[in-house]
């Protein structure tokens, strides 16, 4: 069953690379999410999963020193976030 409640994006983010920095390579991770987006409706646990596996994957599969940057911005009343 899923928690949903509403997130601050850029906070959960920011204190979930903060945790995850013995597992990351941080100085090739860029963050661009807006000061003024809206709070998104998800469930924490699993939001933190998704980020693990996908910024993991950027890790493992893109060659060494290349940025993975995690993007965030409002699109027709959702949010759009990728990791690249």
């Amino acid at each position: 069953v899923l928690q949903h409640q509403p997130l601050d994006l850029a906070a959960f983010i920011a204190a979930y690379l903060q945790q995850a920095e013995a597992i990351f390579d941080l100085t090739r991770i860029e963050v661009s999410i807006p000061d003024d987006l809206p709070r998104v409706l998800a469930d924490p646990a699993r939001l933190e999963r998704i980020v693990t596996n996908l910024v993991s994957n950027a890790q493992k599969y893109s060659p060494p020193g290349t940025p993975i940057r995690i993007c965030a911005a409002p699109r027709n009343h959702h949010v759009l976030v990728s990791i690249t």
